[in-house]
């Protein structure tokens, strides 16, 4: 039974490839070959098939700034040509329209429009044209094209998910569609964390309980919405130190404010006092990933200082002794008038 319809079907093949021969003929002009006119008949045509795989890098996330990524992209490529059909010359010349069969050309290629990476990324292919082997028959083996997308996230890129859509195409030959398909890739620039502080009069002079606010701004030059965690280092109890707030959110290239106050206590400011402090800030990107080693931020320092130039001991003591002298000279004179 299936020897017969496998029969039937390549003589109903022939017999529309003698009529498609015929036609061609009859509406030919003489010096128009034959190769050409099977070419662009429509009695019968034949579809490819493309199919582009990227499987096991679509997760693939968090590329090092300035770092050379290759992504490898298969690209299968089979058609539904009866490979009894092109057996012989008259076939061939029926379905690719010439005895001299040369494969035709797939490209591979980036769709922008369907794509979020800007101009912050390099994007290239190592093969974007590529010559199949052969064209391959229904007992054919599909042919496999393997190429790579190179990428490379420069500094401006945003550590947020990316969409790439590559795309592979190939020409029709003679009957022969030519067919198109496209595959998504997902991925995400890594964390940059830079920020930059500064202190509006880092430098204070002031007595004791006498309270002190000190304006701390924060620039955001990650390449992420930034939250910055703060803490004062080594900043004795006694100063009642208060930060507000103590994390705070910075949009990229953003920047904020944040408040350091303390009091100093009743003992600072007698003796020429000084009081050195440290504000530390280390930025996460937000929101912040369950598996982010916080070791990699790099963490910014504001130094500040409390000056009080209150009495010096020497001349406090020169003071007093004067002082005395000057009691006990008086307190002599009235005793000499007495007598």
């Amino acid at each position: 039974m299936t020897k017969n319809f496998v029969a039937i079907k390549t003589s109903l093949l022939m017999a529309m490839m003698l009529v498609s021969i015929f036609t061609a003929l009859s509406v030919t002009s003489s010096n128009s070959g034959t190769a050409e006119a099977l070419a662009v008949d429509p009695l019968i045509t034949f579809s490819s098939t493309l199919e582009v795989n990227t499987q096991g890098i679509t997760n693939q996330t968090s590329l090092e700034i300035d770092k050379v990524y290759s992504i490898p992209i298969t690209v299968t490529y089979s058609t539904n040509v009866p490979a009894s059909l092109v057996s012989g010359m008259a076939g061939k010349i029926f379905v690719y329209g010439s005895i001299v069969v040369f494969p035709p050309q797939m490209t591979l290629e980036v769709v922008e429009e369907n794509s979020t990476v800007g101009d912050w990324a390099l994007l290239a292919f190592d093969s974007p044209t590529v010559i199949p082997p052969n064209i391959p028959t229904d007992e054919d083996d599909p042919v496999v094209i393997k190429a790579n997308l190179m990428i490379s996230p420069r500094v401006e890129a945003p550590a947020e998910p990316q969409t790439i859509e590559v795309k592979a195409s190939i020409g029709g030959i003679g009957k022969i569609q030519g067919k198109s398909d496209t595959a998504t890739i997902l991925f995400t620039p890594s964390y940059i964390p830079e920020i930059d502080v500064f202190v509006k009069e880092p430098t204070r002079i002031a007595g004791p309980r006498e309270p002190i606010e000190f304006q701390v701004e924060i620039v955001n030059n990650a390449n992420k919405v930034t939250l910055v965690k703060a803490e004062a280092i080594n900043v004795p109890s006694s100063w009642a130190p208060v930060i507000n707030p103590t994390s705070i959110r910075v949009q990229p290239n953003g920047r904020e404010t944040i408040t350091f106050s303390v009091i100093p206590p009743y003992d600072f400011g007698w003796h020429d006092d000084t009081q050195s402090m440290e504000l530390k800030f280390t930025p996460y990107p937000y929101p912040i990933p369950a598996d982010y080693n916080p070791d990699l931020g790099q963490a910014e320092s504001a130094y500040l200082r409390v000056n009080n130039y209150g009495f010096a001991i020497t001349a406090f003591e020169l003071g007093i002794v004067v002082i005395i002298l000057v009691v006990i000279f008086a307190a002599v004179l009235i005793y000499n008038k007495k007598k």
